[in-house]
Parts: C-alpha cells; sequence; structure tokens
C-alpha cells in the first residue's frame, strides 16, 4: 500500500478557497503538498451593455497585472483593453455620421 502522507508548508490547515492543495509526487519519490491559486475571470468589454470576452488579454490577479507586461494586458487598437473589437467599430460610425450631418 502507498503511503500518500504529506507534511502542510503553511501553518493554516482549514480547507478555505485561499488554502487549496493539490498533492504531487516528486521525482525523489516524496508526496509533496503544493498550494493552488484561486482561478481568476477573463476580463471583459467595459461598455454598459456588452459582456463579451475580451480576447488577447490575459487572465491576471490584480497584483499580478499590476506587474505584467503591456504586451499582455492590451491589444493594439484604440480602447485596447478596455472594449471589444465590435463596441469599437460601433464608436468609431457612431461619431463618423455624427460628424457627416
Amino acid at each position: 500500500m502507498v503511503d500518500t502522507r504529506y507534511q502542510l508548508r503553511r501553518r493554516t490547515t482549514y480547507n478555505t478557497k485561499s488554502n487549496l492543495r493539490k498533492l504531487v509526487y516528486t521525482p525523489g519519490g516524496k508526496y509533496v503538498c503544493q498550494y493552488v491559486k484561486k482561478t481568476v475571470k477573463q476580463p471583459t468589454c467595459g461598455s454598459f451593455n456588452c459582456d463579451q470576452v475580451l480576447h488577447g488579454i490575459h487572465r491576471l490577479a490584480s497584483v499580478e497585472r499590476k506587474h505584467a507586461k503591456k504586451s499582455l494586458k492590451t491589444v493594439s487598437r484604440p480602447y485596447g483593453g478596455n472594449l471589444c473589437a465590435g463596441c469599437v467599430r460601433r464608436r468609431v460610425l457612431e461619431s463618423f455620421l455624427a460628424w457627416e450631418k
């Protein structure tokens, strides 16, 4: 029978959302405990009536987002990390048609 007991690395033993653990077998033949991060929601469009996912932008927690490269947080278009392509297209068309009147 395999012994799957392992030693905790942090102090808390409670099974909370922020203290999720995963059992991993190492090449040295030991079972160790690895702590799992919480999943982060995919960034969505900032327009008030559009909840579309923003493509090309990584899922990052706020602390990770602060220190991440700019290429992970935006796409190269106006309103790159805030609005989806459809909302930008709609906005450009509206402003162009309003300008033509």
